[in-house]
Parts: C-alpha cells; structure tokens; sequence
C-alpha cells in the first residue's frame, strides 16, 4: 500500500458519517453482550417511580420480623405457632392465607418415637386386643345360663350362679376395664397427635380451608429432567406445554400430609442467586407436561374466585377468570411496584407476634388476602425492585399479588421490538448523515430535540399506558455519536491550531536567527524565548550563549543558560557553561582604566573560555594602553 492509498484510507476512517457508523456497531454490540442493560433498567425504575399508582387495601402481611424473633424464640418455629395464627386469622375471617415458608419436611417431637412405640405395644397387647372380647362373650355367656331351664330344676346350681353372676356384674373386669382400655387408647394417640407438630397444622389447614403453600424450585436448562410430582401439586397445573418457558429442575414440594388439605400451590423460585431481578417475575414454570402456576397467581386466582378458570393467552399474556394479565413473550409478570402511601408502607403490615397474642384487631384480616413470611435480613430470598435493592420475598410477592388483583402490570406490546429498532436505525442515519452536514451548535440542538422525543416517549408510554418498550439505547446511541463527532471536531480545531502555533513558532526562530546573523543578539533572544523550547532550540541558544560570550557579555550568556537549564539541565555540559560566564562576569576580562601593563594579557585561566572578538579579529592579548585608547594583540581566524 503506497503513501496515497494510506492517506485515502486515513481519510476514509476519519469521516463523520463513518464515526456515526461505528458508533451504532460499537452500541449494537454492546446491547447484545447485555452491556446496557443496566441503563434500561435504570430507565424503567425511575418510570415505575414516577407512576402514580395505589395498590388497595386487599393485601395484608403478616411478618415475621426481629421482634418476633426476639420474644418467640429463633427460627424456624415449631408448627404449633403457625397453627396458632391460622386459627386466629380464621376467626378473623380472612379470605385467603399465602404462607411464604417452605415446608418441605416432616417435623416431628423427640418423644414422639417413644408414645408410638406405646400405641403399638398397647394395640398389639392382650389387654386391648382379646380382653374387650372375652368379656363380651363371658357377657353373653352368663346371659344364656339365666335364661336355661335346667337352672329352674337344680335350685342349689341356679344359686351359685347367680352368686358368680353378681360378682362378676359388680366386678371392675365387667363395668371398668372395657371403658378404660378404650381411654387408654385415646389418651395414647392424643399425645401422638399433640407431639405430632404437622398433625396440628395439618388439622388447622384443614379446618381454615383457605390457606396457600409454596413449592420451592429451582431452574434448570432446556434439557432439564422433570422428576414426578405428587398429585395434590398437579391441581393447579396446565395440561399444556408453552415454548420459550423457564423449564423446573429441582421441586421441593411440601409435606404430604400438609399439601393434601391446602387450598392451593404454587411455586416459589430458590435463592441461589438471590437477589433476583423482581421486574420479570415468572407466573409459569414448565414441568414436564405440566405447567406450574407461581405463588402469587395461585393466590390471586383463589382471592378473586377464579379456582380453575387459569388460561394462557397467546403472546397477550395470562387469563384469570375474565380479565386478562399482561406478561412478556416468556409469560413473565412486569409488576409494578408501589411506592409509599402518604409517607407510609403501601401495604398493611403487622408483626407476626402481634397478631397471635391478639394485638391486632380481627376486623383488620376480615376479607383480606393475608400473606406470612420473613422479612428479617437474613431472609433467605429477595428480589431487586425500583425501590429496594434486596426486597424480601414476601413483600415482593405482595406488590405482586397486588398487580395482578388490579390489573396494574407492565407490558412489552408486539410492536415494542419494531419502534426499538427502527428508533435505532433512525438515529444511525441521523449520526451517519444529517448530523455531519450541520454546524456544531445546531447539530446539539437537532440532538438535543431527537433525545428529548426518545426519552418523553419512553417514560410517557410507561407511566401512562403500563407499556415497557426500550429506548434508552437509541437515546445512548444517540449521545455516544454525537459526543464522538464533537471531540473529533475540536481534536481538528485543536490540530489546526497546533499547525499554525507551530509555523509561527517557525517563522519567529527564523526572525530570532536573522537577528543573530546581524549581531542584534538581545532582540534574537527575545525572539526566541517566544518560540516553544525543545531540543533543536537548545543548540540555538546555545550558539547564542557562545556569541554573547565572545562580545564579553557573560552575564547575558549566563542568562541564555539559565533559560536553557530550565527545559533540561543536562544539556551538555551546561553547568560549567553557567559557572564560566559567572566565573567571567565578576573577574573581568578587559581593563578599561588604571596604570598601562605591557604585561597585560586576556585572563585564559577557565577551562574552555572562548577569547573576545573586536569584529572580526580573535584577541590575544594587551600590548599597550594610551591616552586615546588601548592596543591588542590579535588574529584573523579566517587567515591564520
């Protein structure tokens, strides 16, 4: 490639509408590396902020917080507890209980073991299982002698009978045993059952009929293995299959015992990445054949009386009963997030301690979707939303729940993706080819007005219509190219200056030289103080130290080297050239007046002095002084 060619392709790079071009590759790129996403978060943040919305009075939560802890104890709690407040809020008359705790294991008393083992010796012992037995038919059997009339005949063995029937009818074998084997037998299984911690919560999740468990999962690949479910999990679930759908690889149903007698489950997602990202929150998780509704769906559906009326809606989203919930293409929920109400919290909110010891007013729970979980810090799953980084579970799920009971949920409409990429094309030709064809400060306001319309019509659509359709990448697109375009032009303007800087410094060394070729040697250093000092001036001044030295005029040489000193002071031998003319300076070289001295001689003494010039004569030495004048010894280096 010759000099013309790089000079055409240096030129070619160098265009604007190039510049332009680049600048949507590089942000293109970027966008798909997930690079900007955090800007387009940020962007639906503070539109979520902004909106004006209230999430009603519907959701109360019941939260186990530190004080909780505090007085009742460290988790987890024995299930006994939870009982306690599940009989409470059916009283209360709550409509539908969403218990945010996973209870995947069976809990059980250490003493229980040992009663069970008495229920089984007890129910397998002759005592319980032949006696009630014998004595019944030791009953019967005295009953058919009395009625023989062969007692009629033998009066003395009718006698002994009826003394053996007396004391058998009065004995405690007759009249006690059989009653208390049978209490002995409940007593034995009212301890088990009240040892049993899942036996009391079964009976109340049973008796309240209203309550809502959670199944952990945890996601998998699009290859991941879906183990069984037991049945009473598969009762909300979708007989259907979904593409694009986040696929379970890991279910924690709960107890069997406590899932059979729950109204309803649904799935929660595990925290092994927590803090999640609560702005997309999966309602349908694919397991197998089957469809798996989330928590919060599942709650809703039962608050608003849609058990079974769940459908999905193609690339509109989620059917509950007869309104429709807006989700993206993955059926992902876009809640909204609410903000405080009047510098209070948008939900009720009350402490779990509180409400079991009957704090709290029943009236507050009565028809009201109650949801149960840790809000503690060290709670095991939480959520970054608009408003809080680490969100806990339970009270993402309620501004969740409340999206979905008010319909209050974004929405990325079908045509989202065509605006995203045409606003994107729009603003690459703006960059590639109108922008470089105005002046710089109409091309900033030209910018400044298309910026405006990008982002007015992002947080308009959003906090208007509930519509999510990303501009902020066009918008950083759009400031990239135009900050790119004017730093190139000022890095030309910046250029153009340092050429001209540069030849005026050149022209003025070429005035400071003439001055010097005509022995003005003040007005050439003058002259070339004014030039920027670098190497290539050094050896000027340098020949100008040299020159004030042979007209005797050391003190204005050593200026020239204190000035040279400044830029490197290891020129040469610069330091020695300071000394000498210091050195020259205060000694003198020629005497002008006193006592003539035909031995008067130039002071050769310093290493490296040059001798003086009168014109163009070297002087050597003094060889007589007058009235008029002195006479010296001199030589014409151009002859001799």
């Amino acid at each position: 490639m010759d000099t013309k060619d790089r000079q055409h392709l240096k030129r070619f790079w160098g265009t604007d509408w190039f510049l332009g071009l680049a600048a949507g590759v590089l942000v293109l790129i970027a966008s798909q590396l997930a690079l900007i996403e955090g800007f387009e978060r940020s962007a639906y943040d503070l539109g979520v902020r902004l909106a004006s919305r209230t999430p009603g009075n519907d959701v109360v939560v019941v939260a186990i917080d530190q004080p909780s802890i505090r007085e009742l104890g460290s988790l987890p709690w024995a299930r006994d507890r939870h009982a306690d407040l599940l009989s409470f809020l059916q009283e209360a008359g709550a409509k539908v209980v969403g218990y945010d705790l996973a209870w995947t294991d069976t809990k059980l008393n250490p003493n229980l073991e040992s009663v069970n083992e008495l229920i089984q010796f007890f129910s397998s012992s002759n005592l319980a299982r032949r006696a009630p037995r014998e004595i019944r038919n030791l009953n019967n059997a005295f009953a058919k002698l009395r009625n023989r009339s062969v007692l009629a005949a033998d009066k003395g063995l009718a006698r002994e009978l009826e003394k053996l029937d007396k004391l058998y009818s009065g004995s405690s074998l007759r009249r006690r045993l059989p009653h208390e084997v049978k209490h002995m037998n409940e007593l034995l299984r009212r301890a088990a059952r009240t040892l049993n911690m899942d036996s009391n919560l079964t009976d109340r999740i049973q008796q309240s009929g209203n309550v809502v468990l959670k199944m952990p999962v945890t996601l998998g690949g699009a290859d991941a293995t879906a183990a069984p479910l037991p049945k009473f999990v598969l009762r909300d679930a979708l007989l259907v299959t979904g593409e694009n759908l986040p696929k379970s690889r890991d279910t924690q149903p709960p107890v069997e015992s406590l899932g059979r007698h729950a109204w309803g489950i649904g799935f929660s997602l595990t925290a092994s990445d927590s803090p999640r990202d609560g702005r997309a929150i999966p309602l349908i998780v694919q397991h197998g054949d089957h469809l798996l509704p989330a928590f919060s769906l599942v709650v809703a559906t039962r608050f608003l009386d849609a058990v079974g009326r769940v459908t999905i809606i193609e690339e509109t989203g989620i059917g509950i009963g007869d309104r429709i919930i807006a989700t993206d293409e993955k059926l992902r929920l876009l809640s909204f997030y609410y903000g405080k109400q009047s510098d209070r919290s948008p939900f009720e909110q009350y402490s779990f301690k509180d409400v079991v010891k009957g704090n709290i007013p029943a009236e507050r729970f009565r028809n009201k979707l109650v949801l149960v979980g840790t809000v503690t810090s060290n709670s095991s799953t939480r959520y970054a939303t608009p408003y809080n980084p680490a969100l806990p579970n339970v009270l993402t799920l309620a501004h969740n729940v409340a999206s979905l009971l008010n319909n209050h949920s974004l929405s990325v409409p079908a045509w989202a993706k065509p605006i995203e990429w045409s606003s994107f094309l729009i603003v690459v030709l703006f960059l590639s080819i109108v922008l470089p064809r105005l002046r710089t400060g109409v091309g900033m306001v030209a910018t400044l007005i298309l910026l405006n319309i990008l982002v007015d019509t992002h947080f308009l659509l959003l906090m208007n219509k509930g519509l999510w359709v990303q501009l902020v990448t066009p918008a950083l697109l759009l400031i990239l190219g135009q900050a790119l375009l004017i730093v190139k032009r000022l890095s030309l303007v910046r250029g153009r200056v340092q050429e001209a800087s540069d030849e005026s410094a050149e022209n003025t060394r070429m005035l400071g030289l003439a001055f010097q070729g005509q022995g003005q040697l003040d007005m050439a250093f003058e002259k070339f103080r004014k030039c920027p000092l670098n190497d290539s001036l050094m050896d000027v001044l340098c020949n100008l130290a040299a020159d004030y030295e042979r007209k005797r005029q050391y003190s204005k040489a050593g200026t020239v080297y204190e000035y040279m000193a400044k830029h490197n002071p290891d020129y040469k031998d610069i330091e020695k050239r300071k000394e000498r003319a210091r050195q020259m300076d205060e000694t003198g070289l020629l005497h002008q007046s006193g006592p003539s001295k035909t031995t008067d001689t130039i002071l050769l003494d310093v290493d490296g002095v040059q001798k003086p010039m009168l014109g163009r004569y070297q002087v050597d030495s003094i060889i007589g002084r007058g009235a008029m004048g002195v006479i010296y010894k001199g030589r014409d280096p151009k002859i001799n």
